[in-house]
């Protein structure tokens, strides 16, 4: 995809300046937005896997967020392989309010209320969405 970038600088002139480029900002993050979706940001994951990164040559905040985050993922692992994800959920103080899950068999959609979740937060917005397949 950078190659994309370099034609349109040195070639077709669309972003050569910092003005042209913010002008097509939010167009070229979207791409990129897509690609990563389409992706599920493998070309990410290629490098920012837990087992390639080194804690100790991060800056304190990122070792701090990128531990946590390997935290929630082994732990999410946990409960998948466990069998314990469903009484999680079931008791877990967000997910609760949904189960039994059978009262929703006819339902698209049930709204869970998160109090970590400002009332401003846009609902509508997909990536705040859970797919159940």
């Amino acid at each position: 995809m950078a190659g994309k970038d370099l034609y349109h600088h040195f070639i077709t002139g669309k972003i050569d300046t910092g003005e042209k480029f913010e002008e097509h900002r939010q167009e070229l993050a979207e791409m990129v937005w897509h690609k990563m979706e389409s992706q599920a940001s493998e070309t990410c994951r290629s490098c920012h896997s837990f087992e390639a990164m080194d804690f100790y040559a991060q800056s304190e905040g990122a070792a701090k967020m990128h531990q946590m985050a390997k935290r929630v993922e082994e732990g999410l692992q946990f409960l998948l392989s466990s069998g314990a994800l469903q009484d999680f959920l079931t008791n877990h103080p967000v997910t609760s309010a949904a189960f039994p899950l059978e009262k929703y068999q006819n339902s698209i959609k049930f709204d869970l209320h998160n109090p970590d979740l400002s009332p401003e937060t846009e609902q509508l917005d997909a990536k705040f969405w859970l797919a159940l397949d």
